[in-house]
């Protein structure tokens, strides 16, 4: 499986006060939890996903870091944008958020191993009833769907998986992987 990784680490983290993607669990960044989940996958490339404020910021290859010509209009203009700047061949896009404190290596290897058995164009984890789009992967053959909702103006993941052959991937409530931190709060309730 040719598959690569994007994590998006472009949002303004207004509800959190500051740029929560820097802030460190277990003495690691954020975001960095995020690139080791799917690099210990080998996933063969993983991007970084911002904005030309954040850019400068991460410790990572500046080869690897995407910026969006336009800030702030929601997830799937982000990786529309993102998937415009990648070149190579890949089969699979492997997409998390950049404010997970839990996300593991076996949640990545757990989509991973149902994209390969997938003749679907999305696979969603699901958990406690929630559909986690940021923490999905997208076949190539739904970028034209993609590019028509950015399009349309469409910010939201939602409307892609009612456009593309989409499968629901379950998990049960001991995986910790889809807890985001949104406020400064959300620390103690986890």
């Amino acid at each position: 499986m040719k598959a690569i990784g994007i994590v998006l680490a472009g949002g303004k983290s207004s509800r959190y006060g500051k740029d929560k993607m820097f802030e460190t669990y277990q003495a690691e960044p954020l975001y960095q939890k995020s690139i080791r989940a799917l690099t210990e996958n080998d996933i063969q490339s993983v991007y970084l996903s911002t904005n030309d404020k954040l850019a400068p910021f991460f410790e990572f290859p500046d080869e690897f870091i995407l910026t969006e010509d336009d800030e702030y209009l929601g997830p799937l203009p982000a990786l529309y944008q993102a998937l415009l700047q990648i070149n190579g061949e890949w089969e699979w896009l492997f997409l998390l958020a950049s404010d997970l404190p839990y996300i593991s290596p076996a949640f990545v290897a757990k989509l991973k191993a149902a994209a390969a058995h997938s003749s679907s164009q999305v696979i969603v984890p699901v958990a406690d009833d929630q559909i986690q789009p940021l923490h999905s992967c997208y076949h190539k053959s739904c970028f034209p769907i993609i590019e028509e909702l950015v399009h349309n103006k469409i910010g939201g993941m939602r409307p892609l998986f009612n456009e593309a052959a989409t499968d629901y991937l379950p998990f049960d409530e001991t995986w910790k992987d889809f807890h985001n931190i949104n406020r400064p709060a959300d620390w103690d309730k986890n």
